[in-house]
């Protein structure tokens, strides 16, 4: 899963920013208070880890001995290991070889490293609302520190439940600073979902600056956020859902934990050099909603956004006969329903002097579209992807772009549509072009207006023209592109990029052919989605 925040420009509806391959947060760090309000919530609980010695034992519990994971740590409940020091809870790991005991079995078990790790089980435990951890976490092969939420009560037996809000691994990146967040249920852990809810960040001195971990947990929605910032998110779609979907219908408790080795630390070997580590809490805050009640917050409705292009972040395999290609207008015109939820390129056929090519490529792990041509000719190049069945409404349109282009290369996006059933067959009576779709334009001040083609007369130039909803420049740094739009009532929606093509919004507004070099062009996690009313 290729999951990303972006730091962006907002310019009426659209915004850009930089794609990393995961999240990168190094950007948007920010001092948090332990004062923090949030509008409608309530400070129910706090703990900020004031004193000296070990954690106040009403509110935690000093985890001892083996308990899980293959891990090679003791767990103490000792200052050693677990101390409150200048207004931090401090979880400690260091090299301490020594026999002890499994503390599930009884038995004898051999430890290479001592650490810390305190949970809240049977005293304090959380049920919706908001709970913020500010964290600074060791990092370095072998280390395995950890925030979750565990269930405090057997209220569904056999079922899995827990809330990963960060673990980190040493992992296979080269900067060995990702964290992982995630929520597991029966059904997450049985592998019969094809999309897991589960982020990875890229992060920007974990082990120096404190980040903030924080769950918004309402009755049918659970967000992550890191730095304010939402990583991952969990809903409940169906609210005759059973408990293997959404066990979250019960308290849990909260485990702080600095593991060595195990079945993920361990993975990468352990570097002997990072000890002693030292995992950081600076305080927690839980906030409930104000005057919050079960029964009504049963009939709260959450927004699902409904994504309109299939496989758009070209990781899964399409359906046979729809593998991205060329195709010219004779083509698409005359059986546009044939190319539905296709990717298709309109431009220069391949030749002898002309290579010219759509597909697949796959980089550093992830896939995405490449349109390539050596030689582009003078006439209009862009990509189709005609859909039916896109209920009007308020969409929002996005995609990242680059080019092999250090020079950058203009290119814009362009939503079409038909109306009517007669209009698609003056779309393949008339010259088989299905640039003659309607379409919807956003001039330069962000202002929606409608392109209506006159099937009354012989298409002229204009009215084989795709107007943009958006332009830009791509260069080799990959950027978000991002507008929102309001589809009409249809029976085919089309959408689409310009290559090599510069907008001129004066009027009347047109296309320029400017750019005719060889050109590399990538696109990846295209989307077409209803926008939530709450944000209008």
């Amino acid at each position: 899963m290729k999951n990303r925040i972006i730091l962006g420009l907002f310019l009426c509806t659209l915004v850009i920013g930089c794609k990393d391959d995961d999240l990168n947060m190094d950007r948007i760090y920010v001092t948090h208070v332990k004062e923090n309000v949030y509008e409608g919530y309530q400070l129910v609980w706090s703990e900020d880890f004031l004193g000296e010695g070990l954690p106040s034992a009403s509110s935690w519990t000093a985890e001892e001995g083996y308990q899980r994971n293959s891990e090679l740590q003791d767990y103490l409940n000792d200052v050693s290991a677990v101390k409150l020091d200048s207004g931090k809870l401090v979880l400690r790991a260091f090299a301490d070889p020594h026999d002890g005991t499994n503390a599930y079995t009884g038995g004898a078990y051999h430890f290479d490293y001592s650490s810390g790790s305190v949970i809240t089980r049977d005293k304090v435990s959380f049920e919706r609302g908001r709970i913020d951890i500010s964290a600074k976490i060791p990092v370095g092969r072998g280390l395995w520190p950890s925030i979750r939420l565990l269930p405090a009560t057997d209220e569904f037996p056999g079922e899995y439940a827990a809330i990963d809000l960060m673990e980190y691994v040493w992992g296979d990146d080269a900067a060995h600073s990702t964290v992982k967040s995630a929520f597991h249920t029966s059904q997450t852990e049985s592998g019969a979902l094809e999309t897991l809810p589960e982020a990875s960040t890229a992060m920007d001195a974990l082990d120096e600056q404190y980040h903030l971990y924080s769950l918004v947990w309402s009755k049918r929605q659970m967000d992550i956020l890191i730095d304010d910032n939402v990583v991952v998110s969990y809903a409940k779609e169906d609210m005759d859902a059973g408990a293997d979907v959404w066990p979250f219908d019960q308290p849990f408790y909260l485990a702080i934990s600095l593991a060595v080795g195990g079945t993920e630390g361990g993975n990468w070997g352990v570097d002997t050099s990072v000890f002693p580590a030292e995992m950081k809490i600076d305080y927690v805050n839980y906030y409930q909603l104000a005057g919050d009640e079960p029964d009504e917050e049963e009939e709260e409705e959450i927004f699902v956004p409904v994504e309109v292009v299939k496989n758009g972040s070209f990781e899964g395999a399409f359906d046979a006969g729809k593998e991205p290609g060329i195709a010219q207008d004779g083509q698409i015109g005359a059986n546009i329903l044939g190319y539905l939820n296709q990717w298709t390129f309109k431009g220069p056929k391949p030749s002898t002097t002309v290579a010219t090519e759509l597909s697949v490529v796959e980089e550093d792990g992830g896939h995405f579209l490449r349109y390539s041509t050596t030689t582009p000719n003078k006439w209009q190049m862009f990509l189709r992807y005609p859909m039916q069945k896109v209920a009007a409404g308020k969409y929002r349109l996005s995609f990242y772009a680059k080019s092999n282009r250090e020079d950058k290369s203009p290119f814009y996006a362009y939503v079409a549509f038909c109306s009517t059933e007669e209009r698609l067959d003056f779309i393949a009576s008339s010259n088989n072009c299905p640039d003659l779709l309607d379409c919807i334009y956003v001039d330069e001040n962000g202002k929606q207006s409608m392109i209506v083609k006159d099937q009354t007369k012989t298409p002229s130039g204009s009215d084989k023209t795709l107007y943009p909803v958006l332009s830009g420049e791509a260069g080799t740094e990959w950027s978000l592109y991002s507008v929102d739009v309001e589809i009409p009532e249809n029976v085919l929606v089309m959408i689409g990029v310009y290559m090599h093509e510069v907008w001129d919004y004066d009027a009347p507004p047109t296309f320029t052919l400017k750019d005719t070099k060889p050109l590399d062009f990538y696109l990846d996690d295209v989307s077409l989605k209803t926008v939530d009313p709450s944000e209008e």
